[in-house]
Order: C-alpha cells, then sequence, then structure tokens
C-alpha cells in the first residue's frame, strides 16, 4: 500500500480557508506546511520516487521500502508506561486518564492482551477516578469534568471485562452528564464551566456507549449543534470561533 504522500491528489486534500483569513485558519495552514516537509523527507529518504508505469516494479520497491511497525518494541513502551511514567509527565497530572486511555487505545489497535494483573490495577485505578457524582476527573480526587469522563469510560471499555464495566457508576453519570446539560441544548464541560461542542460530542459519546442515553439528555441538542456549522460543514468549537481541522466531521 502506498504512502499518502504518493497520491495523485496528495496536494488536493490541503485545507482551503476560502480567502477568509483567521487565526485558526492560518496556524492550520502552518501544521500542514510542516507535515508536508515530514512527507517531503520520507519520501527522499526511502527512495520513493518510482516510475508510475511500472507498477509491478513498484509495488516491489514498496514493500521493501516502506518502514514495519515494530509491534514488541511499541507493546514494551506503552506497559512499561501503564506502569511507570518519566518526571517530564508531571505536567499531565490533569490528564492522567487521558494517558490511560492512549495507552489502552494504542495496545488495542496492536491487538495486545493486557495481562490480568496489568487490566485488575488499571481498573482500580479509573474507579478512584470517578466521583461520587458520577463523573470522572482527570486523575483520583479531581472534580468530575466531560473531557476526563470521555476518556475514562473509553479506557475501561477497552479492558472489556465485566469487572471494568461494573466500575462504571451508569445510574450516577446519567445524572452527571444530565446534570452537564444546559436549557439551550449544549453541555458545560464542568460544574460552573465553559459551555462547547467538546461538551456534546463527549456527553454523546458517554451516553451511547453506556447506554444510558435518553431523550431528555439531549434536548435541543441537535439544533444547538447545528449552530456551530461553519463553511463547507467544518463545526466550529464555540459561536463565532474559526473551524479547525480537528473539528471537521467530529459530529
Amino acid at each position: 500500500m502506498a504512502l499518502r504522500v504518493l497520491e495523485d491528489d496528495f496536494e488536493n486534500n490541503r485545507f482551503n480557508d476560502d480567502k477568509c483569513h483567521t487565526l485558526s485558519s492560518v496556524e492550520q495552514m502552518k501544521v500542514e506546511e510542516t507535515v508536508q516537509m515530514c512527507y517531503s523527507y520520507l519520501k527522499d529518504e526511502l527512495g520513493l520516487e518510482i516510475d508510475e508505469s511500472e507498477s509491478s516494479q513498484q509495488e516491489i520497491k514498496e514493500e521493501t521500502a516502506l518502514p514495519r511497525l515494530k509491534r514488541w518494541k511499541h507493546k514494551k513502551f506503552l506497559l512499561k508506561g501503564l506502569e511507570q511514567l518519566s518526571q517530564s509527565y508531571q505536567c499531565l497530572d490533569a490528564s492522567r486518564c487521558w494517558l490511560v486511555y492512549w495507552i489502552l487505545h494504542s495496545l488495542d489497535l496492536l491487538s495486545v492482551d493486557l495481562p490480568d494483573p496489568v487490566a485488575d490495577r488499571v481498573i482500580e485505578y479509573l474507579g478512584r477516578c470517578q466521583n461520587p457524582d458520577g463523573g470522572f476527573g482527570g486523575g483520583p480526587g479531581q472534580m468530575s469534568h466531560l473531557a476526563s469522563t470521555y476518556p475514562s469510560v473509553n479506557a475501561l471499555c477497552i479492558v472489556g471485562t465485566e469487572k471494568a464495566y461494573q466500575t462504571i457508576n451508569r445510574v450516577k453519570l446519567q445524572e452527571f452528564l444530565q446534570c452537564m446539560h444546559t436549557a439551550n441544548g449544549g453541555f458545560i464541560m464542568h460544574q460552573d464551566g465553559e459551555e462547547d461542542i467538546r461538551g456534546a460530542y463527549c456527553a454523546a459519546s458517554i451516553a451511547k456507549l453506556t447506554n444510558i442515553m435518553t431523550p431528555e439528555m439531549f434536548d435541543k441538542t441537535p439544533e444547538w449543534v447545528i449552530r456551530f456549522r461553519g463553511s463547507r460543514w467544518i463545526f466550529l468549537l464555540w459561536s463565532g470561533y474559526s473551524g479547525v481541522a480537528r473539528t471537521r466531521g467530529t459530529l
């Protein structure tokens, strides 16, 4: 399979702001320039300038030239990260549940089965992140937040055991999501927190995944989400904000 950089329409996938420059569109294009430099370097480094007419030779060369995923090294690195992280991660103290989710998701993509003792420790840790109000904090003792409830619930579902599922207090979680719902259909991220489209996405994903969705929980939410639609169906983070690539197609 060819790298995306070798595809004929690669350049056509670039962000187009329709000549309406905003802070976020400028930043998006800067990121794409950086990505282009990385692709170009990889293309030159691997010698993937191949004659399109020699299709058979192209397939052979790509098979031998493309980098190989060293699964065992990634597995070792990820499992180590579940046990202990270096001091450089101290700044992510409020994102510890995200680190657990990212690691588990990566292991899941690699089809790695968690050893039972590791799975039990993950379950026990995330159980301590869930607060009496039903939401999850970024770590034990931290305030409930939709942006930390989302990865915590997903991580427990990736573990996928009955013990992991039972760790989620679905009754209280449903109450928490309902409390985050606002009268206009939106969702605040935490008690007295900001209201933006992330909240709606996190709440919908959590509710669907745990089968606690109710009509009342998302009353007026579809209409509220539509208000954030920008040009070319790019959804904005909040009303008046410029659409960026990470919000495109989220909902």
